[in-house]
């Protein structure tokens, strides 16, 4: 597999269009039925190629076209040029690509690629080296984007024969190529797509607010930017296009390494949002190449907010309001999946690590034990280093994305925060769009009433606590089944039990293992039920019992959750406890036992 062959599975099915699947070029003219046919008539007048462009070549199949104004503005003229043939088949389309350079109305590229699709959908497409492109564009003699006219007719050399050529002919899209280009989620690029793959795998991206783009195509990841044009040459202007960069990454969950022939390459490339006639966004075609043997056109369907034909879905982050931005996430968070209804629960430490996780003590968990990147006094939060463990499979997977917002309800003076993260297992479920993040909706939980050093005393109160029903599994991970905070202790000179004034976490843990950790009876200044927890370490029972010792020590923080009164005395009623680090995680919650 060469060049952008892995791309060629990346193809969806586009009813607005009347095209068929599509995402990086991919479908051929046949074996060579194209009959040697000359070129439109030539303008001396200069012309203005710049934007969308949609009609059929010589032979009756499907074109597509994006002419980028590239650095000479809105001419065109040594911009890039993107265009699609095909789409009759399963097997998508056919792609060429390459720079323009112009006189008059007259268009030429001598260092083009065409991209030729595969005979059958799991066949492998091979590139050509076009000697030679050619166009004429009649009636773009303005450079507005809302021209309602314009022809280009053209030819370009036969991929099957060097000595013939295969003519098109496209109209000027006007709507698509006035729309403005922005991040906006009601009007721009903001939002979720996807599309169906020959080989029925799917692709799928997610563009956020601030123009941060992830995806997945066949076994490749995908991260990069999205920037709105705007083109100032076309009198200050907004420009239909979106400058794309991304770089590519093997797949989550895969069972070898490589799954990404191309991972670690960078490409370029224009972006437009697509719309259908009653000027309501439905999906959006993405070009991007790296020197003249890649490109990437995706063709899709978008995902608005509120579709349930697939799970996850477009998510409105609500980022653009910051008008009533929150600034501080320490604490904790409770909250539902808004794609499944599933539980969420989350932790942001004083130092803005975090813990989350979904469902029962056996669901997934997602952490970071460096940050959670909280973006100035705008409320949104952005890491690219968190770290997900997949129960399915057992595993740590590394490099996961998490973005945000924090902000204040009006009604009942609550904290709401709303998160998109990658999510490896969306590769193994029948819900869930390959390529597109989960998302999680929560409410800030408010700590109980009582002091730092009251809360403190409550757990010491407490005395044992016990783990909850059906938190039964973290997989090979030892799961702690009871603790006690204890005083650490010295003697005197008398050999007089002393204590120091410190004090530590002792804990029962399953798979032959026990575990140790110091406790801080000091709370953290933003969250007075937060103590933290140092150095926790699973050690054996039994002599060689524990086959987690030895793994990093683990550090976070002990939640007094909920207290109450017993004998007179205040008491923790429920407790968490929350430790991570690079390699593994303690999750426990837990309720005071007599």
């Amino acid at each position: 597999m060469s060049g952008l062959e892995i791309f060629r599975m990346a193809a969806s099915r586009s009813a607005a269009l009347s095209l068929c699947a599509f995402a990086l070029a991919a479908c051929g003219g046949g074996d060579g039925d194209d009959s040697d046919i000359g070129e439109g008539p030539i303008s001396t007048t200069s012309q203005y190629p710049a934007g969308v462009w949609s009609g059929k070549s010589g032979d009756g199949q499907t074109m597509f076209g994006i002419v980028d104004p590239g650095s000479a503005g809105v001419t065109g003229s040594n911009g890039n040029f993107f265009f699609a043939r095909g789409g009759t088949d399963e097997t998508g389309y056919d792609g060429l690509y390459g720079n323009w350079t112009q006189s008059g109305g007259r268009f030429s590229a001598t260092n083009a690629t065409y991209y030729m699709r595969p005979a059958v959908s799991t066949g492998t497409g091979s590139f050509r080296s076009i000697a030679s492109v050619t166009a004429t564009v009649a009636g773009r003699t303005t450079a507005a984007w809302n021209t309602d006219s314009g022809t280009m007719d053209g030819r370009f050399t036969s991929p099957y024969s060097a000595s013939t050529f295969i003519t098109f002919g496209m109209e000027y899209d006007n709507l698509l190529s006035s729309q403005d280009s922005n991040l906006l989620i009601t009007n721009g690029i903001q939002g979720a797509y996807r599309g169906d793959t020959s080989d029925g795998g799917g692709w799928a991206l997610y563009v956020d607010w601030a123009g941060r783009l992830s995806g997945r195509s066949g076994n490749c990841r995908f991260y990069g930017m999205v920037t709105p044009r705007s083109d100032a040459a076309n009198s200050g202007a907004t420009s239909p296009f979106y400058s794309v960069s991304m770089t590519l990454y093997n797949d989550f969950g895969s069972t070898t390494s490589n799954t990404c022939e191309q991972a670690g390459n960078a490409l370029t490339g224009t972006a437009i949002v697509r719309y259908d006639d009653s000027y309501q966004k439905s999906g959006i075609w993405l070009a991007t190449r790296l020197g003249n043997i890649n490109t990437y056109i995706l063709d899709g369907t978008y995902l608005k907010p509120g579709n349930t034909a697939a799970i996850p879905r477009t998510f409105n982050t609500f980022a653009s309001n910051t008008a009533s931005a929150a600034t501080n996430p320490i604490g904790s968070w409770s909250g539902t999946d808004p794609f499944t209804g599933q539980a969420v629960n989350m932790v942001v430490l004083p130092n803005h690590e975090y813990l989350m996780y979904r469902g029962s003590g056996d669901g997934d968990v997602l952490y970071s034990i460096t940050r959670l990147g909280m973006e100035g006094s705008n409320g949104q939060f952005y890491a690219d280093d968190a770290l997900f463990w997949r129960r399915y499979n057992d595993t740590i997977y590394s490099g996961i994305h998490f973005a945000g917002t924090l902000r204040n309800e009006n009604v009942g003076n609550t904290v709401k925060l709303r998160g998109l993260y990658d999510d490896p297992s969306n590769n193994f479920s029948s819900t869930a769009i390959r390529g597109l993040p989960t998302a999680t909706e929560m409410s800030y939980v408010q700590p109980p009433q009582e002091t730092g050093t009251e809360l403190f005393q409550a757990v010491r109160n407490g005395g044992r606590y016990e783990g909850e029903g059906g938190w039964l599994s973290f997989g090979s991970r030892p799961v702690l089944t009871s603790l006690t905070v204890e005083e650490i202790m010295t003697t005197n000179d008398d050999d007089e039990p002393v204590g120091t004034g410190r004090y530590r976490i002792v804990g029962d843990a399953t798979k032959g293992c026990k575990a140790v950790a110091l406790l801080n009876n000091q709370p953290s200044s933003e969250a007075k039920n937060m103590f933290g927890v140092d150095s926790l370490q699973y050690s054996d029972v039994t002599e060689g019992s524990c086959s987690y010792k030895g793994h990093l020590a683990q550090n976070g923080v002990l939640i007094v959750d909920t207290v109450t009164t017993s004998g007179g005395k205040l008491v923790a009623k429920d407790i968490r406890l929350l430790v991570a680090a690079n390699d593994g995680f303690t999750i426990f919650k837990a309720a005071q036992k007599n």
